[in-house]
């Protein structure tokens, strides 16, 4: 972590295969959001839970659409079964 000339501190936040840049102000000690990265996600959201209904064939829990929603790749070819799944997660 490291301060800019911008007045911004700098964190790195490395998740498997992807790197997100979180800028804080130093004076303000907010939290600079990427919005254009949150609207993108938050704009897939329906058509991913509506592919994970369709892959489980019933209604799903809210728990279940919140997880089917951050899976890492694209939704499985069959439903994952608790206790037995290895799921990687973003």
């Amino acid at each position: 972590m490291g301060c800019s000339k911008n007045g911004f501190f700098q964190i790195h936040i490395f998740a498997p295969l992807k790197s997100h840049q979180v800028l804080i102000n130093k004076k303000t000690k907010k939290m600079v959001f990427d919005l254009e990265m949150i609207k993108r996600f938050y704009a897939s959201l329906p058509a991913k839970v509506e592919a994970a209904r369709a892959l489980v064939g019933r209604p799903l829990t809210l728990t279940e659409k919140i997880l089917y929603a951050h899976l890492s790749g694209e939704n499985p070819g069959s439903p994952y079964e608790r206790g037995n799944s290895y799921v990687d997660f973003n």
